[in-house]
């Protein structure tokens, strides 16, 4: 989802990953000049139903964050 709208960081491109997706890194590049690290994901598809996802995200979006 692209919550560049309501984030406290709008000018940067930020996005929520919902509960559930696993990604691996595939690459991090540092821009010094303009204090920005791009991350760069590739998804892993894992084989869980859609009901299953929304059950972990709803749980997720009850624990108490740090």
């Amino acid at each position: 989802f692209a919550i560049d709208d309501v984030s406290a960081f709008n000018h940067e491109e930020e996005v929520l990953i919902l509960p559930g997706n696993l990604f691996t890194v595939t690459k991090i590049e540092a821009n010094p000049v303009e204090e920005l690290v791009n991350v760069y994901l590739r998804q892993v598809k894992v084989p869980v139903s859609f009901w299953k996802k929304l059950k972990q995200t709803f749980r997720a979006s009850q624990k108490p964050v740090l």
